[in-house]
C-alpha cells in the first residue's frame, strides 16, 4: 500500500508539472504600448462650398509597418487604440464662422463609418477646434487597414465663395502584443 502511495504521489507531482509547464505556454502575450502623432494631415476645400450639409474627405495612408515594429510590437495583433487628441485648424487667416456643425468619422475599406466625435455648435471665430473623441468607437480594425479616412460632415450656414485649407493633428495609443523576435 506504501508503494501505491508512493507511485500515484508521482503521478501527481508529474501531471502537476506538465500542467504549469503547458499553462505558462499559454499564457496571455506580453503586450506594448505607445503613442504616435499624426502632424499637420492636410484637408482642402475647394470653392465654391454650397449652404448646407457637405461632406469632406481626409486620406490617410497608414504606414505604420516600422512604427510598430521600431516598438517591437505586432500590428496585426493591435488590442486597443485610443485617440488622446484631435484636432482642426483653419489656414490662411479663415475661421470656422461659416461651420454651425462639425462631425468626424472613420471609415476604411475594410470597416463601415464610425462616428468618433461631433461639436454643435461650431464656436464662431475660431481658428482652431479641438473635439472628444467618444470611448465607444472601437478603432482597433481601422488601423490594421492599410488606408485611413477621415469624412467630416460639415453644416455650412450660407454659400462660400472661399475655399477652405484645414491642418488636421491626432495623438494616438496604441497596444498590441509584443512582437515575436
Amino acid at each position: 500500500m506504501f508503494i501505491f502511495v508512493k507511485i500515484l504521489s508521482m503521478k501527481h507531482v508529474h501531471f502537476f508539472a506538465s500542467a504549469l509547464i503547458i499553462l505558462s505556454a499559454c499564457g496571455k502575450p506580453k503586450m506594448v504600448t505607445f503613442e504616435h502623432e499624426f502632424t499637420n494631415v492636410p484637408l482642402q476645400i475647394s470653392a465654391p462650398v454650397p449652404q448646407g450639409p457637405n461632406t469632406f474627405q481626409i486620406e490617410i495612408p497608414l504606414d505604420l509597418d516600422d512604427l510598430f515594429a521600431s516598438h517591437q510590437a505586432d500590428r496585426k495583433k493591435i488590442n486597443e487604440v485610443h485617440i488622446t487628441s484631435l484636432d482642426f485648424s483653419m489656414q490662411n487667416e479663415r475661421n470656422f464662422n461659416n461651420f454651425e456643425t462639425f462631425v468626424i468619422n472613420f471609415f476604411s475599406d475594410s470597416q463601415d463609418m464610425t462616428k468618433l466625435a461631433s461639436i454643435s455648435p461650431v464656436p464662431k471665430g475660431s481658428t482652431a477646434l479641438s473635439v472628444q473623441v467618444t470611448e465607444k468607437a472601437e478603432l482597433q480594425k481601422f488601423f490594421a487597414d492599410p488606408t485611413l479616412f477621415v469624412i467630416l460632415d460639415a453644416n455650412i450656414t450660407e454659400l462660400d465663395t472661399v475655399g477652405y485649407n484645414l491642418m488636421m493633428n491626432m495623438k494616438v495609443n496604441f497596444t498590441a502584443a509584443e512582437a515575436k523576435k
